[in-house]
Formats: structure tokens, C-alpha cells, sequence
């Protein structure tokens, strides 16, 4: 499989990846694949495949009280808030 290449030479999934560990402030490696996934049907790189599934996440987090309060303790689900728009 060919993997599409931005101008700096790395995929879309890397891009995204290394902004997502920037903005949290973790390592590249430490970020985990759901984040990426999320992050990628976001990206303005890349048309989202299936364009309901943000909104699943965001009603399935609002409904789960225990879940949207944890978003808002943890930076790297506070940041998940923020790219499905909860937080």
C-alpha cells in the first residue's frame, strides 16, 4: 500500500500524530491510536471517511457523565474534548 506523502515527506497519520504530542506535550510514541484516528477526520489534510463518527463519539461522551468529567481532568482527554468538540 502507498502511503500519501505531505511535503515534508511524512504521512498524514505522522503529521497529526506529531501535533497531537506537541499539544499535549508527550512523546510521538506515547500517543494512542484512537487520538490519531480522531485527529485524522479532523485533519483539513484529509476528507473524513465517515463523517458521523465525531458526532457518535461526542454524544456517546456527553451521555456518560463520569467519562465527560474525566475529560476535562487529563490533558490528553481533555485534548480528545476538544477535537470532538466537548470539552
Amino acid at each position: 500500500m502507498i502511503k500519501a506523502l505531505n511535503c515534508s515527506g511524512r504521512t498524514t497519520a505522522q503529521v497529526i500524530r506529531h501535533s497531537i504530542a506537541k499539544k499535549i506535550g508527550i512523546l510521538d510514541s506515547q500517543v494512542p491510536r484512537s487520538l490519531i484516528y480522531l485527529g485524522m477526520h479532523k485533519s483539513k489534510m484529509k476528507v473524513p471517511r465517515r463523517p458521523d463518527l465525531l458526532e457518535r463519539v461526542k454524544q456517546s461522551i456527553l451521555s456518560n457523565q463520569h467519562l465527560h468529567m474525566q475529560l476535562l481532568m487529563m490533558p490528553w482527554l481533555r485534548f480528545l474534548g476538544k477535537i470532538v468538540g466537548v470539552a
